[in-house]
């Protein structure tokens, strides 16, 4: 009877690895992997985006989200960045320090932080709170752990030059990744679950 329970668990998570894989297949088949805008936005016609970084007692990640937001490739008079701060630790001056030195090295930079007074509606009221005073014709989120590429917004804004399009979601990427079977298996389990919500 020992025996049998890991023989099944074994059997069961090989054949929803097999699932999954075949899954990923039928859609690269049918789909392919990197969706391309048909046209892109004129440079002096680019939409004004508002990044919006919703952050909860994260601490050091809050710098590093904030500091990827602000290296984006994007034009300054067109970026708005609001960091949703509903911390009740350390984390509130942390992001209001990193927000200061950044203002300071660069005083064209449009960063602004936004505390609520409550936590109503957690994650989801807090990016509601921000909202209302959002100037960007395009809104962009990101959480605290996410690693934002440069071109990130040169990548997906054109796509917007189709009418029928309404958002776009990117397909995440993960840094621990490699570092067990587990965290391969993870991984490889979420991007198919992308690649379906985004279909």
């Amino acid at each position: 009877m020992a025996f049998f329970v890991p023989v099944v668990c074994g059997a069961f998570l090989l054949g929803l690895t097999l699932y999954y894989l075949s899954l990923i297949a039928l859609y690269a088949r049918n789909h392919g992997l990197d969706p391309v805008p048909l046209c892109g936005f004129e440079e002096s016609a680019l939409p004004s985006v508002t990044i919006q970084l919703p952050i909860r007692n994260e601490g050091q990640l809050a710098v590093r989200v904030i500091r990827h937001a602000v290296a984006l490739d994007y034009p300054s008079d067109r970026l708005e960045i609001q960091v949703l701060d509903d911390s009740d630790d350390e984390t509130s001056t942390i992001i209001q320090q990193e927000v200061c030195r950044l203002r300071h090295q660069q005083p064209e930079l449009d960063i602004n932080v936004i505390r609520r007074t409550t936590r109503e509606g957690f994650k989801a009221g807090n990016l509601k709170n921000g909202f209302p005073m959002a100037k960007g014709e395009m809104l962009a989120i990101f959480d605290a752990d996410f690693l934002i590429p440069r071109d990130f917004l040169q990548r997906t804004v054109h796509f917007f030059t189709d009418t029928k399009v309404g958002i776009v979601q990117a397909r995440w990427s993960y840094l621990n990744r490699g570092k067990s079977r587990f965290t391969e298996f993870q991984a490889t389990k979420l991007d198919t679950h992308q690649m379906f919500e985004q279909a």
